[in-house]
């Protein structure tokens, strides 16, 4: 029969497989020795009802095999959700990023632009919703971009020291810390230190140079078993695939620390730091796919490059010829960057105190203050003409004239401080928990846009344009600056919510609400930039009401139905307020009238839990208004953009989820999502003097494939593990007119691995559990395309032809690779 535990934990003993929900605050760390979080969150999910003497019968015998290969948990609570395990991530290529960890979970469409995991570029969706409008936390910490919502999916963390990614799909959750919610939630929580002492040591090399070190030390327990601690640091290099030279260093430390101060009271550390510089992969369209393949990368040739930018000469016009333009024509320095040129930065990190404690019995509360700095951007080859590229006319190459077009780097930079605190208190009534919750936040953010001249061996002095020293400036002695930005917010936000559990257990009911105001205000700084160089400030108060509810019910042992409505918002960007001055007049315009986007998602579902295999079934429904699009052009960094709300999307659809637990060493996975995405309205866009309506209405929006499937088979028997996956992403639009798509496509991938026996190597030293794997993805080098929009997760291409034409852009899916890693503890 069911055995009821707090929070829901498997403590062994017949009952159904359960799994905690994502859990936005502090409560996401787990205590030591468990792979799951041990706190609850809003929705939290308990062992279910105590069935009676005939349902006693049909009870569900789970056991801690993973389901699915440790790609699905079985759920309790109110919500559509999905949690992949340590023990699938131990079968990916280690420098995977955070887009590979979820790509086979329903609804998630998770794309990456280089085979290695380590550059920067590719895609993740739920359901149709990009990147920039899904909650990202790290053990409970909000981890969106400040300006863009956007997450970073190279730079969190070191995917041996994940435990699990909880993805809820549905809507948003009233005590989440975010202010871009709205399709669904990923929730990455870190494993805890252990209480034995050991060393993990990983090596990894393979195709385009990659070359990966990782080691961890756990201390072991310490104060009398109070307290536990791991750190640990990774070095990963590689090349570009599609190029001969360029590559990635990226560097990554953790560290975790947690104590048990007793009666139920603890408090735990999280802290990284990511540091990144390399190539970029280059982004291509269609016509260029079709007549170059993935022979497209950047170019390469210096001597060609240097020549862009003639010998200058006083009083004599000197320019350089360059135009990066999307047409398939033969590749010459005029109009193919050079690799050297285009590059990324990014210094990113993070500490978080999480304090639980337990004043009652029936009481929980948990604060948690954090730290996120973030500095980082991209660089890009520009052609600036000195006497019209910029608002002022400025010599550039320094020959005594401002006649000249000249060639140079320009840095597009972002970096942020965040400061901020989460608090959160339970409170047990009978079968009913009382939830608050408090976040605060400070935000303090710059952005800026410098130039940098270009040496004889095509580099530049400052690869951080930290130094102004060696930025370009203008005759006072002012570095230029194409943007020059100052964003402060403040956000408070306040939740309740309540969880009942009524007939012992069987029903599971959730209703709660969150109010969030955000005060934000943008300082336009003096910048060059023709439409920003006046100072101008904009303050803007964002405050709404968010209720959610939900239900969950146990129809059998074996059975449970459940649904769920929330509501969400996403701020506008604060790109909506630059470029406010007129360039003719030098009259400052007011800002633009934009509303946030907001959501009403509803889900509703079946899951079936057996000790052989898991089902779960989802249908739903969101309504989505006032979706915010940027229309610019991706191959000049120097173009006005405009941001436009773009009406409302109607986003419905069902999901397929299905694990079975090993037989004779395998279990099988599968999931298939289909989604309608159609676009409410025509769009208004002036052409011609006269506004014409590009045919939008009922066209299935950017990147929303209707059909996505994955299916993986698992092998885990004494010595010997593998996994066989095959993906399959359908027909993908790249505008929102649906006149350019990318074709759908299929790939598969391979781990097999070995354990060999404990290796003696001195007295009292032995290297347990080593193991070599060999990982080969893309195995039949599968070569497609994965839509892109332009720089800003924000741009939407409208139309490939007619008003409102711009060329979409597509990212060259990963080509086939191969790895081998051998780890081992001591």
């Amino acid at each position: 029969m069911f055995r009821s535990y707090p929070h829901g934990l498997i403590r062994g003993g017949p009952m159904v497989i359960t799994a905690l929900s994502p859990i936005p605050f502090a409560s996401a760390i787990a205590a030591p020795d468990d792979q799951t979080a041990h706190r609850t969150s809003p929705h939290r999910e308990k062992a279910p009802f105590r069935p009676s003497s005939a349902e006693e019968r049909l009870e569900v015998r789970a056991t801690r095999k993973p389901v699915g290969g440790g790609l699905m948990t079985g759920h309790t609570g109110t919500t559509a959700q999905s949690t992949v395990t340590k023990e699938a991530f131990d079968l990916l290529r280690p420098s995977a990023n955070a887009a590979t960890l979820v790509e086979t979970v329903p609804g998630v469409i998770a794309t990456t632009g280089d085979p290695t995991g380590l550059f920067d570029g590719g895609s993740i969706s739920i359901r149709g919703f990009d990147r920039n409008l899904i909650g990202f936390t790290v053990d409970g910490v909000p981890m969106n971009d400040a300006s863009t919502y956007d997450f970073v999916l190279t730079a969190n963390n070191d995917s041996e020291n994940y435990c699990n990614v909880v993805v809820t799909q549905a809507g948003s959750d009233p005590l989440s810390p975010q202010r871009g919610e709205i399709g669904g939630s990923m929730a990455y929580h870190t494993c805890a230190p252990t209480k034995a002492r050991k060393a993990f040591i990983e090596q990894t090399g393979g195709s385009y140079d990659l070359v990966r070190t990782f080691a961890r030390y756990n201390t072991g327990a310490m104060l009398d078993g109070r307290l536990t601690n791991y750190i640990s640091f990774s070095r990963s290099t590689a090349s570009v695939y599609d190029q001969d030279k360029g590559g990635i260093l990226k560097y990554h430390g953790d560290l975790r620390s947690h104590l048990d101060l007793g009666a139920g009271n603890t408090i735990d550390l999280m802290a990284f730091r990511d540091y990144k510089y390399g190539s970029k992969n280059r982004n291509v369209t269609l016509a260029q796919y079709r007549a170059y393949g993935y022979d497209n990368g950047y170019g390469t040739d210096l001597d060609s490059f240097l020549g862009l930018n003639p010998t200058p000469v006083a009083g004599k016009a000197q320019t350089a010829v360059y135009a990066n333009t999307g047409a398939a024509v033969p590749y010459t320095a005029h109009n193919l960057p050079y690799y050297g040129m285009v590059n990324t930065v990014g210094d990113r990190w993070l500490i978080t105190l999480a304090g639980h404690f337990a004043p009652t019995p029936h009481t929980r509360l948990t604060v948690q203050p954090y730290y996120h700095h973030q500095y980082g951007g991209s660089t890009a080859e520009t052609l600036l003409k000195e006497a019209s590229s910029l608002h002022q006319a400025v010599d550039l190459n320094g020959d005594g004239d401002t006649k000249d077009a000249v060639v140079v780097n320009s840095f597009s930079q972002s970096s942020f401080d965040r400061i901020g605190n989460l608090l959160r208190l339970e409170q047990d009534i009978g079968p009913v928990t009382i939830e608050g919750g408090y976040w605060f936040e400070r935000l303090f953010q710059h952005q800026s846009n410098p130039f940098q001249s270009i040496n004889e061996d095509g580099t530049v002095d400052d690869i951080l344009f930290s130094s102004a020293a060696n930025l370009l400036q203008d005759a006072t002695g002012r570095v230029l600056q194409n943007r020059l930005w100052k964003t402060d917010m403040t956000t408070h936000q306040l939740s309740i919510g309540a969880t009942g559990r009524f007939f012992h257990d069987r029903l599971l009911v959730t209703l709660g609400t969150r109010w969030q105001q955000n005060a934000r205000r943008f300082e336009n700084l003096p910048s060059d930039q023709a439409q920003s160089y006046k100072w101008y400030a904009v303050e803007r108060d964002f405050t709404r009401m968010m209720p959610s509810a939900g239900a969950r019910y146990f129809i059998t042992p074996n059975h449970q139905a459940f649904a769920s409505i929330s509501t969400g918002q996403r701020l506008p960007p604060n790109f909506v307020d630059q470029q406010l001055v007129d360039k003719k007049t030098g009259a400052i315009g007011a800002a633009p009238d934009i509303s946030a986007e907001t959501s009403v998602s509803m889900d509703w579902g079946y899951r079936f839990q057996h000790r052989w295999f898991n089902v779960q079934v989802t249908g739903f429904d969101i309504e989505f208004y006032n979706r915010i699009g940027l229309f610019a052009n991706p191959f000049d960094p120097l173009a006005a953009a405009t941001y436009a709300n773009l009406g409302g999307t109607h986003n419905r659809g069902a999901e397929l989820e299905i694990g079975t637990t090993p037989w004779r060493g395998f279990s099988f996975y599968g999931s298939a999502t289909y989604t309608s995405a159609k676009m409410a309205a025509d769009i208004p866009y002036p052409s011609g003097g006269t506004t014409v309506y590009l045919p939008t209405k009922g066209k299935q929006f950017y990147n929303t494939p209707p059909w996505i499937g994955v299916a993986q088979m698992t092998y885990r028997n004494g010595p010997v593990s593998g996994s066989l996956r095959v993906r399959y992403v359908g027909r993908s639009n790249t505008t929102l007119t649906n006149d350019q798509s990318a074709a759908p496509y299929a790939t598969v991938d391979l781990s097999v691995g070995y354990h060999f026996p404990t290796v003696t190597l001195a007295e009292g030293i032995a290297m347990s559990a080593p193991k070599l794997q060999i990982n080969v993805t893309n195995i039949f080098n599968k070569g497609y395309l994965t839509p892109t929009g332009g720089a800003n997760p924000n741009s939407y291409n409208l139309a490939a032809s007619g008003p409102g034409a711009s060329t979409p852009t597509y990212t060259l899916g990963s080509p086939r690779a191969v790895s081998a890693t051998f780890s081992a503890e001591f």
